[in-house]
C-alpha cells in the first residue's frame, strides 16, 4: 500500500489496523505497568 492511499483509508475512517506492525507497538518513555483491580459484583451486571 503506498503512503497515499494509507492516509485516504485512516482519513476515511477505514480499518488500517490491517497495514499496521504491533508486535512491537509501545509508547515511548511511558513503559508498562500492570494493575490489578478488584469490582464489587453489581459493577460488573
Amino acid at each position: 500500500m503506498k503512503t497515499e492511499e494509507f492516509y485516504k483509508a485512516f482519513d476515511d475512517g477505514s480499518d488500517i489496523t490491517p497495514y499496521l506492525n504491533l508486535n512491537k507497538a509501545r509508547r515511548i518513555k511511558q513503559p508498562h505497568k500492570r494493575v490489578n483491580v478488584d469490582f464489587p459484583d453489581d459493577r460488573l451486571a
